[in-house]
């Protein structure tokens, strides 16, 4: 192992900390105690950061440089169409794109001509961010080791942003809420916060204390991707392959990583556990209705698989009511095939599902290390209290709330929304840094 990258390691820790899993290896290095070479190897290659970068010829004077990141699938289809959108606008002189993981890998695979990857030689290639002026950077939600953990800390001191913005895909998870609420200096570089609808903003607001002059409603591109007009032929595609019946009341478990809510307290079984008390008010329905059709489609997440027990049934079920396994359906095709989809808090289909003319049944099961602890934790009282007043988010704190929801349940049409975002939100990272408030 050279030297040179131990040096490098401990001469961009605060760059890398952000990044990486293996916290422990990283301190070795920092510390200057050994550390196996395929560890450090590991160090330099975990979430691999690529520069791509995108330079506009002749571009007119007043034009403006954008920095952007994306690590997650949501992201990205984001930021892709986002960029499409900007190299058509000439005033975009340019953008560099930080991008790692599923997100990266993607871009990449298109293989845009406009963009060139940034060389890094043996280096982590953030180190060679080129910097501004930008006229600004966005950062989305992402996990904690993303590049926008970068951006958010050095936008605008290390790269020369005169903005920074944050686009909130759904509703805000653990990761704002740190950024909102635990350090005022990462709040106070970010100018403006882009939100989904009144809702998403109303909860910055309440319960992040995010200044209400600071939230721009803009709708996001995830809305114009969920291929309502589709809803019939999707829905009919679904319950096809899973011979699920036309007039059955039907359900998506939207499994997730128990891993990811450890950090915040969550139980290491807490995935199997919310299904096992969402089971029991399915077939508390089908018992309480014999002649009501129920379908509970399972569907897991892809991290979960492989890693934590399968999400089957331990008990027989009434006659009424079948279990399906929704992992061979396509995403949309999944969704579309529900009436109700259960899924947890930091989902953005707890937000979206109205959208698509669905109910969501978002966990709040009671006990240590359960979803509705979690949730209070991060939302407060207050938060669950806004919730609650939603329109068709249902917060369910036990196995009768389930039963009751597909008890009541009734078809209704998909909510109306903004299919402008994309240009809305174009035209305010262009817009003079001078704006106080940019016009939407």
């Amino acid at each position: 192992m050279s030297k040179e990258k131990y040096i490098f390691i401990q001469n961009h820790e605060k760059e890398i900390r952000p990044l990486i899993d293996d916290q422990e290896s990283l301190q070795s290095v920092v510390n200057g105690s050994y550390v196996p070479a395929e560890r450090v190897q590991s160090l330099l290659e975990q979430y691999e950061t690529k520069v791509l970068l995108y330079e506009r010829k002749d571009a007119p004077i007043d034009a403006g440089r954008l920095l952007f990141e994306s690590a997650q699938p949501a992201t990205f289809n984001v930021i892709d169409p986002l960029i499409e959108l900007l190299e058509r606008d000439e005033q975009c002189a340019g953008i560099t794109l930080l991008a790692d993981n599923v997100a990266g890998k993607k871009f990449l695979a298109e293989n845009d001509p406009h963009f060139h990857v940034v060389p890094s030689s043996e280096h982590p290639v953030f180190a060679d961010i080129p910097e501004g002026p930008y006229r600004a950077a966005l950062v989305l939600d992402e996990g904690e080791n993303a590049p926008s953990s970068v951006l958010l800390y050095g936008a605008k001191s290390v790269f020369g942003a005169e903005k920074l913005y944050y686009l909130s895909l759904g509703l805000f998870g653990r990761v704002a809420k740190n950024i909102f609420e635990s350090s005022a200096a990462k709040q106070n570089e970010i100018d403006f916060v882009f939100s989904l609808d009144e809702f998403s903003k109303q909860m910055f607001c309440s319960v992040l204390g995010v200044p209400e002059e600071k939230v721009i409603i803009t709708g996001t591109p995830l809305l114009e991707g969920l291929r309502v007009e589709e809803s019939d032929v999707l829905r009919q595609q679904g319950r096809k392959a899973l011979h699920i019946a036309d007039e059955a009341t039907t359900l998506l478990y939207a499994g997730f990583p128990s891993g990811d809510f450890q950090s915040a307290g969550g139980d290491p079984k807490l995935n199997s556990l919310t299904f096992e008390q969402t089971l029991a008010g399915v077939v508390a329905a089908a018992t309480a209705e014999p002649t009501r059709k129920i379908s509970l489609i399972v569907r897991t997440h892809p991290r979960a698989r492989n890693v934590e027990p399968p999400l089957t049934p331990m008990q027989e079920l009434p006659h009424n009511m079948n279990v399906v396994d929704g992992d061979g359906l396509t995403y949309e095709e999944a969704v579309y095939a529900s009436d109700i989809i259960c899924c947890n808090i930091y989902s953005t289909e707890s937000l979206l599902a109205r959208y698509r003319g669905r109910e969501a049944a978002v966990f709040a099961f009671p006990g240590k290390g359960q979803l509705g602890e979690i949730l209070r934790d991060n939302y407060s009282e207050k938060g669950e209290d806004i919730i609650r007043q939603s329109d068709r988010m249902n917060l369910i704190d036990s196995p009768q709330g389930i039963s009751e929801m597909i008890r009541n349940y009734q078809p209704r049409e998909a909510l109306p929304f903004q299919t402008d975002s994309l240009e809305r939100i174009k035209n305010i990272l262009l817009s003079s840094p001078a704006d106080s408030k940019p016009l939407v």
